[in-house]
């Protein structure tokens, strides 16, 4: 298996001008049809291949040389993904992969035509899947980042009227401190001019008052 993933990365490489001129899916389908053919001349003998590669011991290598694969393929074929879909579109080929390598086993049309034909479906199928996926991981990413926006722009307005609101209420206990501050005084300045009123209405009459009994002593003496 591993000699036969080698083999397809050069033919891919030989083949690079020709897949660049075909649709992703057909590019895709293209690849893994080249690797399948690998396995027509062992056919007869590949659901024991197959139960081998399954057995606990072999699972793990197994496992190991189909994703080799499907990464040698994406690569080969331009995939430059390093966001979620770098591990979709693998998963993607590896289960198409999969998935044919079994259909070939019980298909006696001419050429393995009828399987060709179902690997095309399941890889058009899966991409288009994998494309309403990506979108749907995009709007909700941009969903998310309108929320973030908005509740920012929510807590900056409830600081700002937190803010003036702190600031009214100081300039308001100043006003009110400065006309607390002022009212005694005030109170002081009209008691101190009533005073002066009275002492400058009443002072006349007392110094009349004073010289007509010293007048009337001195009569009397």
């Amino acid at each position: 298996m591993e000699q036969c993933n080698a083999r397809l990365v050069e033919l891919l490489v030989q083949q690079k001008d020709e897949l660049q001129n075909l649709e992703l899916d057909a590019r895709v389908a293209k690849a893994l049809q080249l690797r399948l053919e690998m396995l027509v001349p062992y056919m007869d003998s590949w659901p024991q291949a197959l139960a081998v590669a399954a057995k606990p011991a072999n699972a793990g290598r197994s496992l190991t040389l189909l994703y080799q694969l499907v990464d040698d393929i994406w690569a080969a074929l331009g995939d430059q993904a390093t966001d979620s879909t770098w591990y979709t579109k693998r998963a993607l080929v590896a289960g198409a992969y999969t998935a044919t390598s079994l259909y070939m086993i019980t298909d006696y049309s001419p050429g393995y035509r009828d399987t060709w034909a179902a690997l095309r479906r399941r890889v058009a199928e899966g991409l288009a899947l994998e494309g309403r996926l990506e979108a749907l991981v995009l709007h909700t990413a941009t969903a998310a980042s309108a929320a973030a926006t908005a509740a920012a722009a929510a807590a900056a307005a409830g600081a700002g009227a937190r803010g003036g609101a702190a600031a009214g209420a100081a300039e308001g206990g100043a006003a009110q401190a400065a006309g607390d501050a002022g009212a005694p005084a005030a109170d002081d300045g009209r008691e101190a001019a009533a005073a002066a009123a009275a002492e400058a209405a009443v002072g006349p009459g007392a110094e009349a008052g004073a010289g007509q009994g010293a007048a009337s002593s001195a009569g009397r003496a």
